[in-house]
């Protein structure tokens, strides 16, 4: 399996983020279609995206246990407060919903993901309309076509960069950030 970083061509000036030595897969506009041309199987991490080496070792083994699934790490998402999980469920009365850690999910965001080579050149073949490939358009496609439920590596936590401490350097933020 191949262990890439989603990467934006433009990315926000003054944004943290990570430089390290995986491939960087460009992606605009959040399309993430570039990675249905790379050959098998992916691990993608957004660019954004902090994981140590025990945690990735451990979801790289995972998703090698269960090649044939899409794998996700949960990743808090922190432009709402309290910051959700990058996952949902869907409830036919009251559309997405948030899940609690541990749940089951639906829906998920790319902030860690493990992708099985066929589902991208499945989900490629069936969008040769040129539809971006956004991990929304993925994520209601795998729901709808693949399975009801994708797997969640619980035990695996990513940190998404962009919360506010990381963009103005002030404790504050975090504590602030923590209470909510």
């Amino acid at each position: 399996m191949l262990v890439v970083r989603a990467w934006p061509t433009d990315p926000p000036a003054g944004r943290p983020h990570v430089v390290d030595g995986w491939q960087r897969v460009p992606v605009d506009h959040y399309d993430y279609r570039p990675l249905c041309r790379l050959a098998g199987d992916v691990v993608s991490m957004d660019w954004d995206t902090a994981i140590s080496a025990e945690d990735l070792g451990a979801f790289c083994d995972m998703a090698g246990a269960y090649r044939s699934d899409v794998l996700v790490a949960p990743m808090r998402i922190y432009r709402a407060q309290p910051a959700p999980w990058n996952l949902a469920v869907v409830d036919e009365l009251h559309g997405a919903q948030r899940v609690e850690t541990g749940g089951a999910a639906h829906l998920f965001g790319f902030g860690m993901v493990y992708l099985p080579g066929r589902l991208l050149a499945r989900w490629d073949a069936a969008h040769e309309d040129g539809a971006p490939m956004t991990d929304q358009a993925f994520a209601s496609w795998h729901h709808e076509k693949v399975s009801e439920q994708v797997r969640v590596a619980w035990h695996i936590r990513p940190v998404h960069l962009h919360y506010p401490a990381a963009g103005t350097g002030r404790i504050e933020d975090v504590r602030t950030h923590a209470s909510a």
